[in-house]
C-alpha cells in the first residue's frame, strides 16, 4: 500500500506504508472479513468469559499478528489513562521505502 504526501518542496510524493494495514488487522475481528477469514484480531475470544484476560499476553498476541502480516513493531507503549489501557504502537519503516522515495 502507498500514500500519497506533500513533501517539502511541495511535490507529491509516494511512501510505501504499513500504518493502514496495521490499523485494519487490529480494528477487526477475526472471521468478519469474508475473503480472508484469518485477517483481524480475535478480540472476542480475550474478553469472553472462559478467558482471564492478562494484559502482557494480549500485547504479545498483538504484535504476534502484526508480525504475521509482515507488519515489523518498532515500539510498543502500555499507557493507563483514565483507568483503562491504552496501547501506543509504533511501526519500523521498512527497507524498501527509501529505495522506494529514492526512484
Amino acid at each position: 500500500m502507498s500514500d500519497i504526501f506533500v513533501n517539502g518542496t511541495g511535490d507529491l510524493t509516494f511512501i510505501k506504508t504499513d500504518l493502514g494495514r496495521a490499523s485494519n488487522l487490529l480494528s477487526t475481528q477475526v472471521g468478519n472479513v469474508l475473503y480472508l477469514n484469518n485477517f483481524g484480531i480475535d478480540l472476542e475470544f480475550f474478553l469472553g468469559d472462559e478467558f482471564t484476560f492478562q494484559n502482557e499476553t494480549f500485547k504479545a498476541y498483538l504484535i504476534s499478528k502484526l508480525s504475521e502480516a509482515s507488519i515489523n513493531v518498532f515500539e510498543f507503549k502500555d499507557v493507563i489513562k483514565d483507568f483503562f489501557n491504552e496501547y501506543n504502537i509504533s511501526l519500523s519503516v521498512n527497507d524498501d521505502t527509501t529505495a522506494f522515495l529514492e526512484r
